[in-house]
């Protein structure tokens, strides 16, 4: 019988919304209760698509958009400008209506944007400018990294433990100072590129060949001015083992008692530490010393993947993997169509979301208990752990170490032609500085 008390029904299907960021969100159904009278593998309902369009829009343009914002940059008819009564009036009625053509009308908007781009992902699969940079890259028929790699494990570990993200730093507070704010232009992609990173992505396999004496020999001539030379950069990347001895190096430990966090210090260890070359240079610059050298490996692309493809961006630019790097040309594009702002604003998002972060990608699942084997440096070890971080398809951690090493090379360099000047910075963030006036 019918009754004033609601109760859910088990044999429908609930709608889950997992809000991933403030600007990201998951929709989805959950697989509905199963009668005992099913026959087996039937599934009453099928699992149904939602498209997001807040997170679409995130994806295609790097911008959050609210229904109001949304429909003025696409010159869409909007919101009506009216204050909601609580009341059944002619005018709600009409509010709601309004909003609801919006609504289709920015959807439409939307699908016109993703129609511009000649990839396969679908829209309620767009979570992020990454997605779309990440379909791109599968246009290209480039393979995923972890196929190419000969001792993934081992190789893996060593570079996870000299993965860092970004140098962030204040060294001046509480005191109003003049500053001239300075950043490098497109920083990881110009890393990729001048490490070679576009060769080790587009090879046939990859491996990590002992470099020690080489690195040592490397070292030793390194100055400022030589950094200066972008041929230099080819030979960056490496990692070494290393013994610090007060060298400056990023540093992951808990400061002031409580706070966790990554900082650039000055460092001392009983115990060798592996870290990717660039770090290992910025620290030369920084205190005029070479580290203890251990011992050293190099990533050393082999060959050209077969069967690298073409893609035109945005159904604009052409794109041939076989003979182009994607970070180089995807900048260089950006300059070049300075005149079209939807086309150059967009290359920007591309370069900046295909360039670091797919390479570092781990994605937490919560489990029971699983029974984990670990990498760190060159040991390892079995624990269990309720949360196993699962790796992204295109997870390269001899790629994404280096990246962010290489932009932290470049914070050092510009602090050491400060301070050769006898000058000071306010502070510094991953790819900027502002330089006391």
């Amino acid at each position: 019988p019918e009754t004033d008390n609601l109760q859910e029904n088990k044999f429908y299907p609930r709608v889950v919304i997992k809000a991933l960021n403030s600007k990201t969100a998951i929709i989805q159904s959950t697989q509905p209760w199963k009668p005992k009278n099913d026959r087996k593998g039937q599934i009453a309902y099928p699992s149904a698509r939602f498209l997001d369009l807040r997170t679409q829009l995130w994806a295609l343009r790097n911008r959050s958009y609210s229904l109001k914002t949304g429909c003025k940059d696409f010159n869409i008819p909007g919101k009506l400008d009216h204050k909601p009564s609580g009341t059944v009036s002619l005018e709600e009625i009409e509010y709601c209506r309004q909003d609801v053509r919006a609504t289709v009308g920015l959807l439409n908007a939307a699908k016109q944007e993703c129609d511009l781009h000649p990839i396969t992902l679908r829209p309620d699969k767009m979570f992020s400018p990454a997605s779309v940079a990440k379909s791109y890259l599968e246009e290209l028929k480039i393979s995923y990294p972890s196929t190419k790699v000969r001792n993934a494990d081992s190789a893996y570990g060593i570079a996870m433990q000299s993965y860092f993200g970004g140098r962030a730093e204040c060294r001046i507070r509480n005191w109003e100072v003049p500053i001239c704010p300075v950043d490098f232009m497109s920083q990881y992609p110009t890393v990729n590129e001048l490490l070679g990173n576009s060769g080790v992505l587009t090879a046939e396999s990859v491996t990590f060949p002992d470099a020690t004496e080489e690195v040592k020999q490397f070292l030793s001539k390194i100055n400022l001015d030589r950094c200066f030379n972008r041929k230099l950069w080819s030979k960056l990347n490496f990692f070494a083992l290393i013994q610090p001895d007060k060298d400056i190096l990023p540093v992951r430990t808990i400061y002031n008692g409580t706070t966790q966090n990554i900082g650039i210090n000055y460092l001392s260890s009983k115990e060798p530490i592996w870290f990717a070359g660039p770090d290992i240079i910025a620290s030369i610059l920084l205190t005029g010393r070479v580290p203890q050298i251990h011992k050293a490996i190099r990533v050393e692309p082999y060959g050209k993947q077969v069967g690298l493809g073409t893609v035109s961006l945005r159904d604009m630019v052409e794109i041939d993997a076989r003979t182009e790097s994607f970070f180089k040309h995807v900048i260089e594009q950006r300059a070049a169509n300075e005149a079209n702002p939807d086309l150059h604003y967009w290359l920007k998002i591309l370069a900046n979301s295909g360039s670091y972060g797919l390479f570092v990608e781990l994605n937490p699942n919560e489990t029971t208990s699983a029974r984990l084997k670990v990498f760190s440096g060159e040991e390892s070890f079995e624990t269990t752990s309720d949360t196993v971080e699962e790796p992204g398809k295109w997870f390269a951690p001899h790629i994404g170490s280096l990246i962010t090493s290489g932009g932290r090379l470049l914070l050092a360099m510009l602090e050491k032609c400060i301070s050769d000047s006898g000058g000071n910075y306010l502070f510094c963030d991953t790819d900027s500085a502002a330089i006391v006036d």
